[in-house]
């Protein structure tokens, strides 16, 4: 199974059949930070993102041989043809005893 990590985003190869995927949106930005508004997004390649029933968490269909991710700060990602599923990095606070997303 492929798995491409960019900082705090983690792409998975998904097995998740596309009828079960969530709403088609218009754009392929998968994470922007509040804080400094960098952006993990596909430029490069055509590909296709899904909503899912969790913020931010995502399916991508990448249709073209590959895709570049892209991130101001991290070293863009070549990401070939296929299905994946797309969710953030997270951490168990013990003292809070909450687990949360990790942010860049």
């Amino acid at each position: 199974m492929k798995k491409y990590q960019q900082g705090d985003l983690i792409l998975k190869e998904s097995k998740v059949a596309k009828k079960d995927y969530g709403k088609k949106l218009n754009h392929l930005l998968l994470q922007q930070s509040n804080v400094s508004n960098h952006k993990h997004q596909i430029i490069k390649g055509t590909a296709i993102l899904y909503s899912t029933q969790k913020a931010d968490e995502f399916y991508l269909d990448i249709t073209s041989e590959k895709a570049v991710l892209v991130h101001e700060e991290h070293t863009s990602i070549n990401i070939p043809k296929g299905k994946y599923f797309v969710y953030g990095v997270r951490e168990f606070d013990p003292f809070k005893d909450v687990i949360r997303r990790v942010r860049d």
